[in-house]
C-alpha cells in the first residue's frame, strides 16, 4: 500500500522511481516546489512619509494608495458593508497591461477624406 504523497521523502521517492512503480505520480511529487520563498518577493504595500504605498505589478514602482494613482472597485460585503479594492496596476500602466491593442490604433487615419489624401 502506497503512502500519501506528502509523507514520501526524497530517498523513498527515488527508490519507487527506480522500481518504475507509479512513475508519473513520483515525478509529479518531485517536481512540485516545497514552498514558495516569499523573502525574494517585494511586499505589495509599504509605509512611507507619504502614507501607505502600493506596488504596481507592471512598472514595479510604489505609488501612494489613493484615487489619483489607482483605479478601484467598490465591492459589497456580507452584512451590507462595502469595501474599496484597488487594481493591481497603476492608472498609467492599466492600458499597457489590460488593453495592449488600444495604443496601436490610437493614431490611425479615421476619416474617408484623410484616407484618400495623398501626402
Amino acid at each position: 500500500m502506497m503512502k500519501n504523497k506528502l509523507t514520501i521523502n526524497t530517498a523513498q521517492a527515488q527508490k519507487i522511481k527506480e522500481s518504475a512503480v507509479c512513475e508519473s505520480a513520483v515525478n509529479l511529487c518531485l517536481d512540485m516546489p516545497s514552498k514558495v520563498n516569499k523573502v525574494d518577493q517585494p511586499s505589495k504595500y509599504i509605509e512611507t512619509e507619504l502614507g501607505k504605498e502600493k506596488l504596481c505589478i507592471e512598472c514595479n514602482e510604489y505609488w501612494p494608495l489613493d484615487d489619483e494613482f489607482w483605479s478601484h472597485r467598490i465591492v459589497a460585503l456580507v452584512g451590507g458593508n462595502t469595501s474599496k479594492r484597488y487594481e493591481s496596476v497603476c492608472k498609467s500602466c492599466y492600458d499597457i497591461r489590460y488593453r495592449p491593442n488600444r495604443t496601436k490604433t490610437k493614431n490611425r487615419i479615421k476619416s474617408a477624406y484623410e484616407k484618400r489624401a495623398v501626402i
